[in-house]
């Protein structure tokens, strides 16, 4: 009976120590992983606090201590509002569950920004970051906490730097702004003279000196111009428009503008456009004309001989957008591959040197380069020494449902006329023969005179004569008016109408061309709508040389020649009435001098008061406005304007300012105006804007009504 008891108990004891072993070993490991825990947080960078179900503190390592000031002991077993923000247990509360099970805790990924208490009081940023970890049998939250001082401090200097940097570059825009008003205001007045004293009866000697000035005049101009354009860009001031413009006339308008450049060095300048570019677009047609205008004007400055031509293609359309490629090649000395690479930076020219042959600021290229950029396109250069150069860009235009007419509405239908176009460059009759192909034309091209000859006498065999010649009056071998006269002097050719082209138009060139037979003379590069009109008009008159009933078989030659002068006088008829509000009396004078010169009627006010009472008595088409005059400035004489019209006919008014920011822009639309144009102010700017508010039967085409020395490069 005592044997099975003792085994009993033996084996009870066994089985106690077994348990008691067990525990110590289960103790053991538990120590183990604590200490290796703890080994765990002591090497982290950051602050690190064990937090139980109730928001109190059971862990800290030593970064902890260096942050808030508390050993471990003191830590352990406070709250961890000791040391952090209330926050955190007012979310804690709003669920009532602990904080390891807490929704809004344990939602906590990424961390968040608060604020840390250091024993002495201070506050500090911290970044804590949460995760939960089951120690001890019990489920615990793990607080990291970072020390955000610095970065928080970096971070202040850094918007501090950033708004000085912003209010240097204010303080930068706004002195463009007045260098801009300041320089531009007197070259208007010399640019502007000089160009309308150019247009009086001058000697020889006193055309030299005028044209020095005028040339002089605009070479700082352009300079001028490239440095306040270059410093928009770095301030970040250049914007885009975004208006409904047609390309093609945008394109050969600036070809037109350069045209008496490359005609005085002797270079064929011709614009190729592919017929299935799109013309009516909606974008910046200003900065398009600013990128082409020194592209353009750089290939003939390096361009000693040969030509250049203008392409622009189409790469990509869709319904709503289209990207245009312009190429613009010349045959002038070409770039080198190590120039080419660094071609586009400011202040960088081809040739650096004190000798070099070619002045310029070196920032045209770099602005282009800007201004493609801005819209959202890409620019390069292909180039051999000696053999030429092809700059090139791209740039991206919303295709607009607005279909811009591109002839005038009264134009004959060309389609079934047959013309023949005589020229040495084969790009000028190539130009031609696309518009013919365009208008349902069909056209003969000849080369020289002698070979136009044989042309027109076989096809007048073959009783399928030509209606119109359109003749190059610069030819080897046969010159152009001598091609006429011969053309005039066979009866079999003599009913065949005749178009004299010029690279560079000279007083007595019309008579000569009269004289010669022909019934238009324009000058080169030419236009397609003004090639259209004037062979429309060429159509409906009788030729020179053929005898005309009741006049006893006598030649009656055409009284009048078809100039671009006279083709653009048939649209000014009936030309509407135009307020010009202008304080300086020689911007005054510049301004009627030209509007007259294209045919309108000017009354002239000198501040914002007389023109809000003009305004009330004359019914005007339009007001050319500026800005900054006595009594009342333009802005406050528009507003005034608009507040007495009410709901009745909007009268245009248009600003006219040398101050040409983007916000001064915005201030005169924001005053009721309607447009907007910088000075100096040349005659091809007033037309534009003119073309484009006043009636269509009024001002249309007006460009073509300005002297050659009005143009503006």
């Amino acid at each position: 009976m005592i044997l099975p008891l003792v085994g009993a108990l033996l084996w009870s004891v066994r089985r106690q120590h077994e348990s008691y072993a067990a525990a110590a070993e289960e103790r053991g490991r538990a120590q183990d992983a604590e200490r290796k825990f703890q080994h765990l947080i002591e090497a982290a960078p950051d602050a690190i606090l064990i937090i139980d179900s109730e928001g109190r503190i059971v862990l800290s390592n030593r970064q902890a201590e260096r942050l808030f000031g508390f050993s471990p002991d003191e830590l352990e077993g406070q709250p961890i509002e000791m040391v952090v923000p209330e926050q955190l247990r007012v979310r804690h509360r709003a669920h009532r569950t602990s904080y390891a099970t807490s929704p809004t805790i344990r939602s906590i990924r990424d961390g968040f920004d608060s604020v840390g208490r250091r024993r002495n009081g201070i506050e500090f940023p911290a970044e804590i970051r949460l995760s939960h970890a089951e120690l001890s049998g019990g489920l615990l939250m793990i607080m990291v906490i970072r020390d955000l001082t610095r970065q928080k401090r970096a971070e202040r200097e850094l918007l501090a730097a950033k708004e000085s940097a912003e209010a240097a570059a204010r303080a930068k825009s706004d002195f463009l702004a007045t260098m801009s008003h300041e320089i531009r205001t007197p070259m208007n007045g010399v640019i502007g003279m000089t160009d309308l004293l150019l247009d009086t009866e001058l000697t020889a000697e006193q055309r030299e000196f005028a044209e020095t000035i005028r040339d002089c005049g605009r070479h700082l101009l352009a300079i001028i111009n490239d440095i306040l354009d270059f410093s928009k860009g770095e301030a970040g001031k250049l914007t885009l428009e975004s208006i409904d413009f047609d390309l093609r006339a945008t394109t050969e308008g600036v070809v037109d503008l350069l045209a008496e450049r490359a005609a005085d060095k002797g270079l064929n300048l011709a614009c190729l456009f592919h017929a299935d570019v799109p013309t009516a677009l909606r974008g910046d047609p200003a900065k398009l004309r600013q990128i082409l205008l020194n592209l353009i004007g750089n290939a003939i400055k390096f361009a000693g001989q040969g030509e250049v031509v203008v392409t622009v293609g189409l790469v990509r359309r869709t319904d709503n957008e289209a990207i245009v490629r312009f190429e613009v090649a010349d045959t002038g000395v070409g770039i080198e591959a190590e120039a080419q690479r660094r071609l586009f930076q400011p202040f960088v020219q081809a040739d650096s040197s004190t000798t070099r042959k070619y002045g310029g600021t070196g920032l045209g290229l770099a602005i282009c380069k800007q201004l493609v950029r801005l819209m959202d396109g890409q620019i390069g250069v292909e180039s051999r020494v000696e053999k030429g150069s092809t700059f090139w860009f791209t740039v991206q235009f919303q295709v607009t449902s607005t279909t811009l007419p591109p002839f005038n509405t009264t134009v004959t239908n060309l389609k079934g006329r047959r013309l023949c176009v005589v020229d040495d460059h084969a790009t000028n009759r190539r130009v031609i023969e696309l518009y013919a192909e365009k208008w349902g034309a069909s056209c003969l091209s000849a080369e020289n005179g002698h070979q136009a000859l044989q042309l027109l006498r076989d096809a007048a065999r073959c009783h399928q004569g030509c209606d119109v010649a359109i003749i190059d009056s610069q030819m080897p071998g046969m010159s152009g008016l001598d091609l006429a006269k011969a053309v005039k002097a066979d009866p079999l050719l003599a009913a065949t109408r005749l178009v004299l082209l010029t690279s560079r138009g000279q007083r007595g060139d019309a008579v000569l061309a009269r004289d010669a037979g022909c019934v238009a003379y324009l000058t080169k590069p030419v236009r397609e709508t003004q090639l259209r009109e004037c062979l429309a008009a060429v159509l409906n008159v009788a030729p020179a040389s053929m005898t005309v009933e009741g006049n006893s078989g006598h030649d009656v030659p055409t009284s009048t020649l078809i100039t671009r002068h006279s083709l653009a006088e048939t649209r000014m008829r009936d030309c509407p009435r135009i307020l010009l509000a202008e304080d300086n009396v020689v911007n005054q004078k510049v301004a009627v001098r030209v509007l007259e010169k294209m045919g309108y009627r000017v009354d002239v006010v000198s501040n914002g008061c007389e023109a809000v009472a003009a305004v009330s008595r004359v019914s005007y088409a339009m007001v050319l406005m500026d800005c900054q005059m006595p009594v009342m400035d333009g802005l406050r004489a528009a507003a005034e304007i608009r507040r007495q019209e009410a709901r009745g006919v909007r009268l245009p008014i248009i600003a006219m300012t040398a101050n040409v920011a983007v916000d001064d822009r915005a201030a005169c639309l924001a005053a009721g105006m309607d447009d907007f144009v910088s000075k100096p102010v040349h005659a091809q700017t007033f037309a534009a804007v003119l073309a484009r508010w006043c009636p269509a039967s009024g001002c249309t085409g007006r460009t073509d009504l300005v002297g050659r020395h009005h143009r503006e490069k």
